[in-house]
Formats: structure tokens, C-alpha cells, sequence
């Protein structure tokens, strides 16, 4: 944790939020960027599974401080086609999973809220989840795990505070975010055999085709592309990358009846050659993992999103907003 975060982490002034906020002006934002939401209950120390609770105060905050649109709203506001008030927020969420449904959604339409659901469809219709939350989902163990790849040892102790096991567990992630896909299923494989996965249920859930048809009826929901299987577009050829596209496409407005016009890269992977592939497919944005304000100067198949997880304490995030982490 860098030194701002440790600082913030206790307190961060509102009147830091309100200057910066009037230096934007209203033609500018942000886009935050969610995974899962679920009940507090569940407590799976993973950055990417937010509390409901904790949720639930960011958008009060998020509402009173900022214009939260829908991400057309925001393109025409960038491109000078609309104005605001205020400053605009737009909130995404990523990969599509269950507690979009059963936990964003009443919250958001509690406070009559818009937002995004980037959707990975692969997982939706076979019923499963991905390779890196099978390997998340083994912190849910409480359990000491053992994870070597390729001969580095990351232990992840229960002893440890959730932040450790967390940093711990983006350091097996980014090993294996780092292989081919053929290797990364080999090394998968052994990582979850060696740790007994077969011993508990995983409590990380992705939405159903009904699910996704519901919330596409519903005024305040969007429903991007998120490829078909999560592939990491930069390690794909450009044929592989217009195929998994398109299936999602399909799949989508299948479930929904309305095609996809907006996308995120899965893990903000993109390239030269992924940004000519998806030129094709003609989204109106495309978005992108890295962090920054949303303004006139930035295209719209790279906006920037500010990642919100689960270790935020309220001044993080306001800190976060304002843009001083």
C-alpha cells in the first residue's frame, strides 16, 4: 500500500472532493469499475466481492455528489451534445455475475441509480464460472493454501489479514494471467487438485440467461459485451478476437433482445491490432481498466474507469473520486 493509501485510508477532507469537483467542470467524469456485490454475510476476502453495505454508501455518496448517467448520457456530455450540473459518474460492473441481480439491482433502484453490466457470456450459458474465480473462490476456504507456479511458492496462510491474502492471491493471478491459455489450464488444474477444490462449493455465481433477461427490462440496466469467454484479447489472433465478440453478441441479444453498443476489454488487455478488430463491430464505447478522468480528450474505445474493491474505507474512496489515488 502506497503512502497516499495508508494516509487516506483514516481521513480525507470533503472540501478536497468539492474544489476538484468544480475544477472539472460538467462536461467531464468518471466511470467506476465493479465486479461482484454480495451480502455481508459472505465473507470471501477478495478485492473484486464489495459488501452490500459498503456498496450501498458509495452510491448514496456517489448520488450526492456527482450526476449518475447512463453511459450514452455521459458520451454526449464528453462530445458537448449535453449538459450537466455537476460533474457525471457512470458505474460498470464486470463479467456478470450473480450478485448484480440479487444485490446492485435493488440497491440501484432504491435510489433510482443507471448502470452498466459488462457481460462475459461463456460462464452465463454453461453455468460456470471462470478459471480465476475458481481460483479466488479458494479463499472462501479460510484454509492455508499452497500455490506454486512454475516453481514459485505463494503460500496464503489464514494467519494472514484479508489484505495479505489478497495480495497474495494478484500475485498467483498475474502469474497465470501471464501464460498462454493452454498452459494456464494445466497450471489451473494443479493449483486447484493440490488444494482439495473439490471439498467445498463455491459461493461466486454468475447470472443465468434469465437473470440478464430481466434486468435487460429494466430502465435503469445496460447490457455490454464482455466477449464470449473472457479471453485475453491481446493473446488472441484477430479472427479469434471477431469470433468471441460476435458469439457474445448473439448470446446477449438472444437472452435480452437488444444488442450490445458498449464494451470493456476483459482485464483491460488491448492492442493496435484488438482496436482494428473491434472497429468492426461498431460499439459506441469501449472501455478500459485503467485509471483517469473521462473528458473530451480521450477516445471512446479507451475510456478510463477507477477499479473499486473491497478494501476501500469510506475516505479511500472519496480520496479516490476526487482523484488524488
Amino acid at each position: 500500500m502506497g503512502v497516499k493509501n495508508r494516509i487516506f485510508k483514516y481521513y480525507f477532507p470533503q472540501k478536497a472532493v468539492d474544489l476538484k469537483q468544480k475544477r472539472r467542470g460538467n462536461c467531464n467524469g468518471i466511470v467506476l469499475m465493479y465486479h461482484e456485490v454480495l451480502e455481508d454475510s459472505i465473507d470471501i476476502p477478495a478485492w473484486t466481492i464489495v459488501k452490500r453495505s459498503n456498496f450501498e454508501w458509495q452510491m448514496k455518496y456517489l448520488r450526492n455528489n456527482f450526476d449518475v448517467v447512463t453511459m450514452d448520457e455521459a458520451t454526449k456530455r464528453v462530445c458537448g451534445l449535453s449538459e450537466g450540473q455537476r460533474p457525471f459518474a457512470v458505474v460498470t460492473f464486470d463479467d456478470g455475475y450473480k450478485g448484480n441481480f440479487n444485490n446492485v439491482l435493488p440497491v440501484m433502484n432504491k435510489l433510482s441509480l443507471p448502470f452498466v453490466v459488462y457481460v462475459a457470456t461463456k460462464a452465463v450459458s454453461d453455468s460456470s464460472i471462470y478459471w480465476y474465480d475458481k481460483i479466488i473462490g479458494l479463499l472462501d476456504k479460510r484454509d492455508d493454501l499452497f500455490i506454486s507456479i512454475e516453481g514459485d511458492d505463494i503460500p496464503i496462510r489464514k494467519s494472514h489479514s484479508n489484505s495479505k491474502r489478497w495480495s497474495l492471491m494478484q500475485k498467483a493471478l498475474s502469474k497465470l494471467k501471464s501464460m498462454s491459455a493452454s498452459e494456464r489450464d494445466i497450471e489451473v488444474k494443479k493449483i486447484l487438485d493440490e488444494n482439495d477444490a473439490r471439498s467445498f462449493s463455491s459461493r461466486i455465481g454468475m447470472l443465468s440467461a434469465s437473470d440478464l433477461g430481466a434486468m435487460s427490462k429494466h430502465q435503469l440496466v445496460t447490457i455490454g459485451n464482455h466477449t464470449h469467454g473472457h479471453e485475453l484479447l491481446d493473446q488472441i489472433s484477430g479472427l479469434e478476437i471477431y469470433n468471441t465478440i460476435n458469439k457474445a453478441n448473439c448470446l446477449i441479444e438472444s437472452w435480452t433482445g437488444i444488442k450490445p453498443k458498449h464494451f470493456a476489454y476483459p482485464n483491460g488487455n488491448y492492442s493496435e491490432n484488438v482496436l482494428d478488430a473491434l472497429s468492426a463491430f461498431g460499439f459506441s464505447t469501449l472501455v478500459t481498466t485503467k485509471p483517469g478522468i473521462w473528458d473530451g480528450s480521450r477516445s471512446l474505445m479507451e475510456i478510463p474507469r477507477l477499479g473499486i474493491g473491497r478494501f476501500e474505507t469510506k475516505s479511500q474512496f472519496k480520496a479516490r473520486l476526487a482523484g488524488f489515488l
